[in-house]
């Protein structure tokens, strides 16, 4: 009388080793979601302080964080700029979302939803002679959203309201 060896998993074996790597994907997911969104911060901070240099070094040429009008003078009101009657323009920023894009108008096309996590804007306009500026990254409308937004401004305070520190003031 031969006997055969039957190989395989049993449906007990099969159940458990399922509900383990059920286990295991319940804790990973949530701790890899926070990895991503931190990630896709720092990605929007460093692009907050590139962005910012680059306002730093328009200053250095124009004296000013604005583009200078008609009359060579930043930020007074006889510019002749029918979209911002009261200042001259703000320069064009080096990067409009993050990730950064190899084009800025890529940021806000229809292909990339979901794709741009944060949108950057600038206010040179919070100094009447163009003497002070703050960007900011704002994740609305994206994954990033209930991250809250990221603020940079020319004395290079950072904000960042949703923190964990509950500090205002800090990108800690």
């Amino acid at each position: 009388m031969t006997t055969k060896n039957i190989t395989g998993f049993s449906l007990i074996e099969l159940i458990f080793t399922v509900s383990i790597i059920g286990i295991l994907a319940t804790i990973a997911y949530p701790a890899y979601r926070g990895h991503m969104t931190k990630t896709r911060r720092t990605e929007a901070m460093q692009l907050l302080l590139q962005d910012a240099g680059f306002m730093e070094r328009f200053y250095t040429e124009y004296g000013c964080y604005r583009n200078r009008g008609d009359d060579g003078i930043c930020g007074t009101t006889d510019d002749s700029n029918p979209e911002y009657p009261a200042v001259s323009p703000p320069p064009i920023m080096p990067y409009s979302c993050s990730p950064a894009m190899d084009n800025n108008e890529k940021c806000f096309k229809v292909e990339n939803v979901g794709k741009v996590f944060y949108k950057i804007s600038l206010d040179a306009a919070t100094g009447s002679n163009g003497s002070t500026f703050t960007l900011t990254a704002d994740p609305s409308g994206t994954p990033q959203e209930s991250d809250g937004k990221l603020t940079l401004d020319n004395n290079a305070t950072h904000g960042w309201p949703k923190n964990p520190s509950g500090n205002v003031k800090s990108w800690q």
